[in-house]
């Protein structure tokens, strides 16, 4: 085909799936003029140029309650251009109706995609066509980057390094001893950079106030990471030891507590062979809030919805961890979206459990058994 006409949307994932699934040359996308519209069509530019830079988009106001005006402007680009789609799966309830009256008054086929159904099917001629979706590779960067953020970091790369997967597998063999070791880690604030303004790779660890027990744990996890190559272990004095990490990855990833769980979350779910993308620890900021950071521990794409997972490692995780979710699984993904709160510990207010069920949240809980985490996670998929 060569002309696909869509409504601006502020989510236009539609619009990304027409696109990939059909091939268009160009797009026209009807817009009321509105400021809202403007900014999501800058969203959509940008992305566009950066990911299909010879297709070509060309922005239209209409009004869509101009019936005259919207069948001359569908007439003057059927003539035009020839062979012209309309995508009526979103946008603005009014146009959509109206053009699609218009779309069967000049015998022009419709596409309509259903996010939540995930299927998508072209009206032509009162026939319904379906359309093969199963092909339309969408990944995390088309939800964030089509609504106007821009992603600038993740730690996918940290948690396939060999030393940090080879870390991983220990602290999932040994989860009681490394539940031991996490909680000393957490709560004695034994590790501090030295140099930080410089950024040093050097951390010191003080293991003075320790316990005999805790000493000997600590003790061994040093030397764990010393020999799978994540940061040189060497003793300052008796209760002094200085760390060098190898990469600032692999030290984020020691010292920032709860990544663990991340990873093992990641890990997990690249079991899931179903999945379209995953990625983990994706940073990304909004065009119009460039100073504010947003980050998710965990994105992946299934069937067309973007799935967001949130990892706690704690008990005293409330109502503002849990918005955060929801807010960003409806800004990225829509109604559509999937998310997920991965925890090790049932929270402290049993009411957070229900108000996650009744906004669709599923609450997982890591307890050491891979297989069974691997479990939970179909059990969402598939229901």
């Amino acid at each position: 085909m060569s002309v696909l006409i869509c409504l601006i949307n502020h989510r236009n994932i539609s619009t990304l799936v027409a696109t990939k699934a059909l091939h268009p040359q160009k797009i026209i996308l009807f817009h009321s003029g509105s400021k809202e519209d403007f900014k999501d069509i800058d969203n959509m530019v940008l992305y566009y140029q950066n990911l299909y830079p010879d297709l070509v988009l060309e922005p239209m106001e209409m009004d869509y309650y101009h019936c005259d005006n919207l069948r001359q402007a569908i007439s003057s680009i059927k003539q035009e251009e020839g062979e012209v789609m309309l995508d009526l799966s979103n946008g603005n309830p009014v146009a959509a109706m109206l053009l699609r009256e218009i779309a069967v008054e000049f015998s022009l086929p419709i596409f309509v995609f259903s996010e939540r159904d995930e299927r998508a099917i072209i009206i032509k001629n009162g026939d319904c066509i379906p359309v093969e979706i199963e092909k339309v590779d969408l990944q995390v960067e088309d939800f964030v980057e089509s609504g106007g953020g821009s992603v600038y970091a993740e730690s996918t790369a940290v948690f396939e390094s060999g030393p940090i997967k080879h870390l991983l597998k220990w602290q999932m063999a040994h989860h009681d001893q490394w539940m031991q070791i996490n909680r000393i880690l957490k709560t004695k604030s034994i590790m501090r950079t030295l140099d930080y303004e410089l950024k040093s790779k050097i951390v010191s660890v003080s293991t003075h106030r320790l316990s005999k027990k805790d000493f000997k744990l600590i003790l061994e996890y040093l030397i764990l990471l010393h020999e799978y190559r994540i940061a040189k272990f060497k003793k300052t004095s008796k209760f002094e030891f200085t760390l060098e990490f190898r990469e600032e990855g692999f030290k984020h990833y020691i010292m920032g507590y709860g990544f663990w769980l991340e990873a093992v979350t990641y890990f997990g779910m690249k079991h899931l062979e179903f999945l379209d993308d995953l990625k983990s620890g994706v940073a990304f900021f909004w065009d119009e809030e460039k100073n504010v950071n947003n980050e998710i521990d965990i994105l992946a794409v299934y069937r067309e919805k973007l799935v967001l997972v949130s990892c706690k490692d704690t008990s005293k995780y409330a109502e503002k961890e849990l918005n955060e979710l929801i807010v960003s699984a409806e800004r990225l993904g829509g109604d559509s979206a999937i998310p997920i709160m991965v925890v090790t510990h049932w929270p402290d207010k049993q009411s957070l459990i229900e108000r996650a069920r009744e906004h669709g949240v599923h609450l997982i809980r890591y307890t050491g058994d891979l297989e069974q985490f691997i479990r939970e996670f179909r059990e969402i998929f598939s229901a």
